[in-house]
Formats: C-alpha cells, structure tokens, sequence
C-alpha cells in the first residue's frame, strides 16, 4: 500500500505520517485484534510510533485489543498471547525479524512475565535491534519480574556495541555498564538505572560478529563488546551456558573470558555459573600458524580455578602444541571440567603428549581426574603420540564417557548392541581405545566403521 510514500521499486519519498496517523488511532481503538503492514517500507521512526502505541516502556494510554501484528511476510508478532501470559516460548528463528520488528517486540514482551524462551536466531536485529529489546528484558525495581532464561540471537549481525547491550542485561545490582545512547529514548528507558536482571540461563550469541569482524574477515577487530560480556559475567550468578563461536574473539577475547572465571586478585570476585563454555571458530591462538598463546594460558586457569565450568568447547581455533600443553596444565588440576573438545587443532606430538601425561597422572600426585568426554578428532597425530595417548586413556576404563564421539561408557557396561561410527573420524586415538574396550564387551553385535580409514592417519 505504500503507506510511507514509497513504492516497491524505490520510487518516491519518505513520510512517516501515514504509520503515524495509524498508530495514534491504534492507542484508541478497542476492536482491532489483527493488523497487517508488511510490504510498506516502515522504517525505525515508524517501528517506534508503533511500539508506542503497543506500550512500549515509558508510554501510558495504549492498545489493549491488538492479537496479532505482521510486519513482514510470515513474521507475525503474536501481541495478544504475550500480553496475556499464554507463551512459555517465542521461536521467531529465520523469520526476516529487523530492528523495527525488535522495537514491536519489545513493546509486547515488557506485558509478557511467563517467556521462558526467545529464539530470534538467523534474523537481522543488529545492535539497534538489541538496543530495543533490551528495556523488556530488564526488569525495573518495584515490577514483576520476569522468567526468561533462553535467549537465542545466533546470526544476527549485532556487533560490539549490541554485544554490550546483551551484556547489561546480564549484570546484576552491583555493577550496571554504560550504553551508548539509543536514538529511540522511550526504548531505553531505564537502562542506566540501577536494575534487577531477568535470571538469562543460556545466552547463544554464535556468529554475531561481537568483535566487529564478518564471515569473510570484513571489518576491523574490537574487543569491546567481548570485555562487556566478560565483566558482565564476573557479577552474573545465573548464566551456566553461554554460546560465542564464529565470533573471531581473538587471543584478547578468550583472555578476557578466562580472567572472568578467575578470581580478581584485588576484589577476589569471579564468575561462578558458567558450566558450558563454547568458543569454537574463534582464532584464539590468533591466525593460522602465529601460536599465540595468552587466551589459551587464561581459559587453562579457567579451567584449573573454576568450580563451576564441567564443558569447554575449542574446535577449530588453531590450537597448537604449546597451547595444547597449556590447557593440559591446567586440566591436571581441575576439580569440575568433565568435557574438552579440540576437534580440528593442530594439537601434533607435543600436546598429545601432554594430554596424556595428564590423563595418566596418579590422583595422589595432584591429579583430580574430572575428564570424562574428549574430543580430539582432525588433530594430525602420529601414530606413536596417538599410541600413549591411547595407553593413557586405556588405563583408566572407569573414568570415560566419550571419546571422539564413540560412547565408550555404553560399550564398557554392555548397554549398546551396535555401533553406527559412520564418517565419524574417530582417528587412530579413537580406534585403539574402542578395540581395548571390546575386549570385554559381551552385548555389541554390528560395528559401521565406513568412512573412518582416510582419516586415520591424521584424525587423532
């Protein structure tokens, strides 16, 4: 309908008083339950005139009747079940949501205090986006509190300064970071308040481009948004699974993470939450071939300090030997990580040496032995490191759950009768071990190991 005066193609000019005119008469009408927009270009000044008229934070008289609003093709906001409580969970993955549709929701989600879960994976909400929601997932001192606890913006391109308005959702009472102003004031009501934080459990954030960087290295790095997230997560007591791979977090990033799980030497605060920490895709050791190491030593003190970290997820970030020693120094002491993937690193003969000092280490040395599932799949092993690798793991049956995807707990108590490994890459690490196992297995009956011997020489 062209109701901003512009048509599909491009052709005329900007006026926002169309969309104006509608949301005025929306704060008044009593019967409207569903509304339909899409198509007519309604940009960020429209978003908030709507939101406005839906009762965004900081308005009063507003729309009550509204059901249903679609402003884009199959993205229809469900205002009506938010506002009366009936959603446990939203799931708008993958549905063209923007920053005015965010606007839209975060008018409706302010009435809403049963949302457990908000998926908005896969959509184009960008740091405005963020910026706008953020007022509904904040509760002010004196409301009702709110219940959400899974917040899902994977791909959505919300950059450092959106990656700090995630951050301030998570902080508690004693610490509130600074924003940068939001160019919507009615929105960001009280965001630089003193606040009460929703209780956010699982916060994923995959390829966000947090740090400023795309897919395709465009942009330049900034480790801003990142360091948010960390000293966020030094207050945060809730957060126990946080998702940043494909983010390119750097060296600097994974160093920041690490210190937040470590406690502070002046204020002895850390987090002490996090149980799963995923971090692939990441360049912690920085490019190809460079073998920085400081991101590393912080997430190995991570995991030597922490009481709370059990999963820690590294795949593909260019670890190589030096960082591999690194995170073995600190395994040998932790008391909680019961799960390590460092699937696709060159760890080489060095770090699998390392892992297996560690793992064959006697707990009355110092050895706590929490290990239980690794991952060391595409490592480029030799066939001699991936040997006492194997030894090391063989001799302690007790303690393994998993190794390189083969459920080594099933096939050690007799729970399984067939093993479908097809194109698993289990490696020559993970094929030693399973034949040690199936010495003493009485219940398998079919293996498929089809698609594991190109691999084998390099798999780990």
């Amino acid at each position: 309908c062209a109701i901003c005066g512009v048509g599909e193609g491009g052709d005329g000019q900007y006026d926002p008083s169309g969309v104006q005119s509608l949301a005025d008469a929306l704060v008044y009408n009593q019967s409207l339950t569903s509304l339909s927009l899409e198509g007519n270009g309604v940009d960020m000044e429209g978003g908030k005139a709507l939101a406005s008229a839906l009762g965004s934070a900081g308005t009063g008289r507003h729309n009550t009747t509204l059901k249903t609003l679609t402003m884009i093709e199959g993205a229809g906001l469900p205002v009506g079940a938010l506002r009366q409580n009936e959603l446990l969970e939203l799931s708008l993955a993958y549905r063209k949501v923007g920053v005015c549709d965010a606007m839209l929701l975060s008018a409706v989600l302010v009435h809403s205090k049963n949302l457990q879960t908000l998926n908005l994976k896969g959509n184009a909400i960008q740091s405005a986006g963020v910026l706008a929601l953020s007022p509904a997932l904040t509760t002010v001192p004196g409301e009702d509190p709110h219940c959400l606890s899974v917040l899902n913006l994977e791909g959505n391109r919300i950059g450092s300064e959106g990656a700090k308005a995630v951050a301030n959702m998570l902080n508690s009472d004693e610490q509130t970071l600074a924003l940068a102003p939001f160019s919507q004031p009615d929105l960001s009501a009280g965001l630089g308040q003193q606040t009460q934080r929703k209780s956010i459990v699982t916060l994923r954030l995959a390829d966000c481009e947090i740090c400023g960087v795309g897919e395709g290295g465009d942009g330049q790095y900034d480790p801003s948004g990142v360091q948010s997230l960390a000293d966020a997560l030094v207050y945060n007591r809730t957060l126990t699974a946080l998702s940043l791979e494909g983010n390119g977090i750097g060296p600097e990033g994974a160093a920041a993470l690490g210190a937040a799980l470590v406690p502070d030497a002046a204020s002895e605060r850390c987090n002490q939450s996090i149980a799963s920490l995923i971090l692939n895709d990441n360049e912690i050791s920085g490019p190809p071939g460079s073998d920085i190491t400081n991101g590393l030593e912080a997430l190995a003190a991570a995991v030597r300090g922490s009481l709370s970290l059990t999963h820690l997820d590294l795949s593909r970030n260019h670890v190589g030997p030096r960082g591999t020693a690194a995170l073995a120094s600190g395994l040998y002491q932790s008391k909680s990580l019961k799960s390590l993937s460092l699937t696709g690193n060159e760890i080489g003969g060095e770090g699998a040496e390392a892992l297996a000092a560690v793992i064959a280490s006697d707990p009355e040395d110092g050895h706590t032995r929490s290990l239980s599932v690794l991952d060391i799949r595409y490592s480029n092993l030799s066939p001699a490191s991936a040997k006492k690798l194997a030894q090391a793991i063989g001799a302690h049956p007790a303690q393994w759950t998993y190794l390189n995807t083969i459920p080594l707990a099933d096939v050690a108590h007799d729970r399984v009768t067939s093993l479908e490994l097809v194109g698993s890459g289990i490696g020559i690490v993970g094929a030693m071990v399973l034949a040690r196992w199936l010495r003493f297995n009485h219940s398998i009956e079919r293996i498929d190991l089809a698609g594991n011997g190109a691999h084998a020489a390099h798999a780990g």
